[in-house]
């Protein structure tokens, strides 16, 4: 309500005027007082992460100017847990100290670590430069030519590898600048990803983080999706059967902890954006729904975001494999499960949870030992007490009928 108010100021601010409104003044009265500020409607995984990093532990009682929801920060918190940042009394780790330091999000550091381990940083570096610019492309509508020159870089299986590709093409340029405008490219965001990349490096150089050799068991292709997936598992996605939904993968699993670190969208049905290079071009919407169903072979996908409109999309999406995703969270299961308050933890209250964690391992250990116990008693043969008595009474009658015969013989 506030917005619109201002702008009409501004209009009449040099002489009398008229403010036509695009809306009705019944949509104008039920219009909330002001923005809802950002940090109450957007992910906190960055700004958790810097605070850690300043020394803050108990960030739930930080003091923020619009303090964002209880269940926000808790997410924000197990998810960082997830990716390695933190350890499982909420201290930074050495991996999240990387995270913090480079410019980009959480989730694309966790992507360059683990595209460290696979041998293609570079490319991941290109991938993720492209990611944190604005959107690359020119788009015309009902323009067949700007649709013929984008779908030059399309990749079938993901759009980070079509992001790739095209900053690949546009580096080599001579004439980088002309060969965008007749690509229907925008020069200044390729110019931005450039920018970003360079920086990027030198963090990379600055934290020693050198290149592996290429992982000889896979291919370049599935080396950098696999690393996409060491960062973007938590927003990971499977078919549902014969369906042209997704299921956010993570909210179903049978672990507590990922299924506390999804958020309320994550259980509404996902689709592939429209503008996806994995994609057919030029397919109807009718056709398309066909197609997902029937013909695309895609059962598991990573996303980067998801917009809300007449429907939950996933944007900036790759095809990937289902053992990927099974083993980055298999990977987080086994680190225990933790609840958000730990992750808060002062550090006097450390050291009762460290107490804690020992008794629980004392109880554990004793579990076991009665299990093993337990196990020996069952391998060891049930014997049959009547029998076994029968069997003592006729030995020791045969003992008394042997004595009482010596003796006869004696005399």
């Amino acid at each position: 309500m506030t917005q619109p108010q201002n702008r009409a100021g501004r209009a009449g601010r040099t002489k009398e005027g008229k403010a036509f409104r695009c809306y009705s003044e019944a949509d104008f009265d039920v219009m909330i007082a002001d923005d809802i500020p950002e940090i109450q409607r957007s992910a906190l995984t960055s700004t958790i992460l810097t605070l850690k990093e300043l020394g803050i532990r108990d960030v739930k009682h930080f003091d923020f100017l619009d303090p964002p929801t209880a269940a926000s920060i808790d997410i924000a918190l197990l998810r960082l847990y997830a990716l390695g940042a933190l350890d499982k009394f909420g201290c930074i780790t050495k991996d999240g100290r990387f995270m913090s330091a480079v410019s980009i999000s959480p989730y694309q550091a966790r992507s360059l670590l683990c595209a460290s381990e696979n041998g293609c940083i570079s490319e991941v570096c290109d991938i993720v430069a492209m990611l944190a610019t604005e959107d690359v492309y020119v788009h015309k509508h009902n323009s067949s030519e700007a649709l013929q020159q984008h779908a030059k870089f399309d990749s079938k299986i993901s759009d980070h590898l079509t992001l790739q590709n095209i900053y690949k093409d546009w580096i080599s340029q001579r004439d980088a600048k002309r060969w965008a405008y007749q690509h229907y490219l925008h020069y200044r965001a390729l110019s931005h990803a450039k920018n970003i990349r360079e920086q990027i490096q030198d963090q990379l150089a600055a934290h020693k983080l050198p290149p592996r050799a290429v992982n000889e068991q896979l291919s370049k292709e599935d080396a950098i999706l696999k690393s996409l997936v060491g960062g973007y598992f938590l927003n990971s996605a499977m078919r549902t059967p014969r369906g042209r939904f997704f299921h956010h993968y993570p909210s179903t699993c049978s672990s507590d902890v990922l299924r506390r670190m999804s958020s309320s969208e994550s259980q509404v049905g996902l689709q592939i954006y429209s503008r996806s290079s994995i994609l057919p071009r030029n397919m109807s919407p009718q056709d398309l729904r066909f197609w997902l169903t029937d013909s695309s072979g895609i059962e598991w996908v990573i996303y980067n975001e998801t917009t809300i409109t007449n429907g939950a999309w996933m944007k900036n999406v790759s095809a990937v494999k289902k053992e990927w995703v099974v083993e980055a969270c298999a990977q987080v299961e086994a680190k225990g499960d933790v609840v958000a308050e730990r992750l808060t933890c002062t550090a006097n209250e450390e050291e009762r949870w460290k107490a804690l964690d020992a008794k629980k391992d004392k109880q554990k250990e004793k579990a076991l030992e009665l299990e093993a116990k337990e196990h020996v008693a069952e391998s060891i043969p049930k014997v049959d007490k009547k029998a076994a008595r029968d069997e003592m009474a006729q030995a020791a009658r045969e003992r008394y009928l042997s004595r009482k015969k010596r003796k006869m013989q004696a005399t």
